[in-house]
């Protein structure tokens, strides 16, 4: 197993596409002849310069790891000192970033069945992790299961739903809490949903990613409901930040 360790980049804005009222998604390019290595699931560190001293926060890859480019989900928050100023780039923009970063990683050994929980912009790595998946180990079968408040929060919307209209080994569940009456999917948050999806721990492993609250009862679920045992779950616990 090859360590990547972090190194400072330059990078340049390639697009900085407005998902909703509150989030982004930002294509960072890098210098000629020069690449930027992590495996799916890992976090950089982005740098802003406020007072004169350099801001940093940290942002999950939420591209395929195979890409020249990469993508993170950035969601501004009320307050926040780094992500407004990240909304504000525009293209050929320059943005220092550290990385990689993160142990949130794929298992070597992976079982029949590869399970994704994310909710909110927790699907950033497991957007990541998912594409790995789906290209390296195609016998594999991957379920996502994607939850949000509004319609609206429904990141690569289109995206997943061609993944599974053109891959059998790949099904998708997205939760809405608050929904119009022509919303196709499931209603309610994922630990709602999750019991009417899954049946069995039997031989697959769960990648857990999102909000302190939702990791908790999802974790909860998992294990006292439904029979998970804790190595079968690979999780990411987001705190509250200050970005």
């Amino acid at each position: 197993c090859t360590m990547l360790l972090p190194q400072f980049y330059i990078t340049e804005v390639k697009k900085n596409e407005k998902l909703n009222d509150n989030t982004i998604l930002l294509e960072l390019g890098f210098r000629e002849n020069e690449h930027f290595y992590f495996k799916s699931g890992q976090f950089v560190l982005v740098y802003r310069s406020m007072n004169g001293k350099d801001e940093k926060r940290a942002f999950s890859v939420s591209s395929r790891s195979s890409q020249k480019t990469i993508e993170l989900l950035i969601r501004k928050y009320d307050g926040g000192t780094v992500s407004p100023l990240l909304f504000d780039l525009t293209l050929g923009d320059q943005l220092k970033i550290r990385g990689p970063f993160g142990f949130f990683n794929l298992r070597k050994s992976l079982k029949d069945k590869v399970v994704f929980i994310g909710a909110g912009t927790g699907i950033a790595p497991l957007r990541s992790m998912m594409y790995e998946v789906l290209e390296c180990f195609p016998e594999k079968k991957v379920m996502l299961i994607f939850g949000f408040r509004r319609e609206r929060d429904f990141f690569f919307k289109d995206e997943f739903e061609r993944l599974a209209k053109n891959n059998r080994n790949f099904t998708l569940h997205a939760c809405a809490t608050q929904t119009s009456d022509t919303w196709p999917y499931q209603r309610g948050q994922v630990t709602r949903v999750i019991p009417n999806i899954i049946s069995s721990p039997h031989d697959q492993d769960v990648y857990l990613c999102g909000p302190p609250m939702m990791i908790n009862d999802t974790l909860s679920l998992l294990i006292n409901g439904l029979g998970f045992t804790k190595d079968q779950i690979i999780i990411e616990r987001w705190g509250a930040p200050n970005i």
